[in-house]
């Protein structure tokens, strides 16, 4: 009978802890209240790695139990941070997102293509140190980003038969026999290097041509097969690419994919000639109207493609930097070009381009539509 007693007062022993353990209280509070950013996109650059791309600050919610640490945590838009990233932390209610930290973690950790603009999710998550606190989230706010590349570095693409029609395939024939093509950065590239490129002007059916790339071997060609539209790829017996008629055609290569179409298209709206085209920036001073600055040329035979050779662009006051640039038309400020990537954009915003890093570049410039590239020579 002893022995009983003993035993059930072992077991109600248990059951007591067991139900203290089972009842311990777990707070779930409230959530932060952000202060979403003023602006609403913004432009990452590689050229300001180490800058704030903005601040946040938030009032906090909920039990202050144990040592609060807070997150910024970005995902897709409409993903639900099933694959959320952090891509900063604090330790107090206001933080600071730097260039470098965001790109990476929209790049490297949602595995997007660099170059690219689309739309992230956002949020503050609230982690308190105690496991009587549960984490909680802050409402989701949404940025617009364009991120850059890193690291990776783009095939170029040449346009070869035109120009001066020398049929050059070496280095030294970019701007005289190889025009580049431009890039498409609706897409992004990925991490060899491949996307879409394109590149709209004025064909004739009397001049045929072929595209190449920057391995100046005549390998990796893309050449006509039996008729115009059937085009084919490393292909040494192929024909040069000829239009049906004369006209304006658009070429539009994907280069991960391996496609090439080129379909008849519409001029712009508008046509304008320009008798001098400059690229200007840190590098040369800014110089102001009716000072000169670094002069473009036309390529061959075509009247608004215009281009530089080897320009070292690096910022005299700061040596590790390449500073800022734009295109100017006609020696004066009245009309010029501004981009948002780099090395391949479109220059459809005011925005000073930023190079990635100071050097040595062949730089192309396209006043019908906008496009530019920065080849570098380093």
């Amino acid at each position: 009978m002893k022995i009983n007693k003993i035993f059930l007062s072992l077991l109600l022993v248990i059951a007591l802890a067991a139900c203290e353990a089972d009842n311990e209280p777990v707070y779930t509070g409230g959530h932060s209240v952000v202060q979403i950013p003023t602006s609403q996109e913004y432009v990452l650059k590689g050229a300001n790695s180490k800058s704030e791309v903005f601040e946040l600050q938030w009032t906090t919610a909920g039990q202050n139990i144990g040592i609060p640490k807070y997150f910024l945590q970005v995902d897709k838009k409409g993903n639900g941070f099933i694959n959320a990233q952090d891509v900063a932390s604090s330790d107090s209610t206001k933080m600071s997102v730097l260039t470098e930290a965001l790109n990476s973690a929209i790049v490297t950790g949602l595995k997007t293509e660099p170059m690219a603009t689309a739309e992230y999710d956002f949020r503050i998550i609230t982690k308190m140190g105690s496991k009587y606190m549960e984490e909680t989230a802050s409402d989701v706010f949404t940025l617009t980003i364009t991120t850059y590349t890193t690291g990776v570095s783009i095939t170029p693409w040449f346009i070869i038969g035109l120009a001066d029609g020398a049929w050059k395939n070496e280095s030294a024939a970019i701007g005289s026999s190889l025009i580049p093509l431009y890039a498409d950065n609706s897409n992004g590239f990925d991490g060899n290097g491949n996307g879409t490129f394109i590149y709209m002007g004025y064909f004739e059916t009397s001049k045929g041509f072929k595209i190449v790339d920057n391995g100046y071997n005549w390998t990796n060609q893309w050449g006509q097969g039996a008729s115009f539209g059937e085009f084919v790829y490393q292909d040494g017996g192929s024909g040069n690419i000829t239009v049906p008629a004369d006209g304006y055609y658009k070429i539009t290569l994907n280069t991960q994919a391996n496609t090439l179409s080129i379909v008849a298209t519409t001029p712009p709206a508008t046509i304008t000639d320009y008798s001098l085209i400059e690229l200007i920036g840190a590098f040369d001073d800014w110089p102001g109207e009716g000072s000169p600055a670094e002069t473009m040329v036309n390529v061959p035979n075509n009247t608004h493609i215009w281009y530089v050779k080897d320009v070292n662009i690096t910022d005299p006051a700061n040596v590790e930097s390449a500073g800022e640039v734009k295109f100017r038309a006609n020696n004066a400020w009245s009309v010029s070009w501004g981009g948002k990537y780099f090395p391949y954009g479109l220059s459809d915003t005011g925005d000073n381009l930023a190079p990635d890093k100071p050097g040595n570049y062949t730089v192309f410039f396209y006043d019908l539509t906008g496009n530019y590239v920065f080849l570098s020579q380093e």
